[in-house]
C-alpha cells in the first residue's frame, strides 16, 4: 500500500493546543472528578481517531488511525462539479484554511 503521512502544521498544532486548554482550564477550575475525566476523555478520543497516514490499497481509500483503520471505497465517492461565479455570489472566509463557506439569503 502506498500511504501518505499525515502530519499536522502549524496551524493545526496551535489549534489542537488552544482546543485542549480550552477543555484543561474548566477541568482544573471546576474541582469536579467527573469534569476531568470528561475533559482527558474528549482529548483522549480526539487525538486517537486523528489521521496517522492516508492510503490507497485494494480500490479504497485507506485513512489509519490509532484506535482503527477507515476504508472508503473508490467507487462510493462522487465527484464535484467546480463551483461557477454565480454560484460564490456571497461568500464569506472563516479561519485560516482557505475554507469558504457559502451564505445562501434565499434559504432563509
Amino acid at each position: 500500500m502506498d500511504d501518505f503521512s499525515a502530519s499536522y502544521d502549524r496551524t493545526t498544532k496551535i489549534v489542537a493546543g488552544i482546543a485542549c486548554a480550552l477543555l484543561a482550564i474548566p477541568a482544573a477550575a471546576v474541582h469536579s472528578i467527573g469534569i476531568r475525566i470528561v475533559s482527558i476523555l474528549v482529548m483522549l478520543v480526539s487525538y486517537a481517531y486523528s489521521p496517522r497516514a492516508y492510503g490507497f490499497a485494494d480500490g479504497a481509500v485507506v485513512v489509519e488511525r490509532l484506535v482503527s483503520t477507515a476504508r472508503v471505497a473508490v467507487e462510493s465517492l462522487e465527484g464535484v462539479p467546480a463551483a461557477a461565479a454565480h454560484d460564490l455570489n456571497v461568500c464569506v472566509r472563516f479561519g485560516g484554511t482557505g475554507t469558504l463557506d457559502i451564505i445562501n439569503p434565499k434559504e432563509k
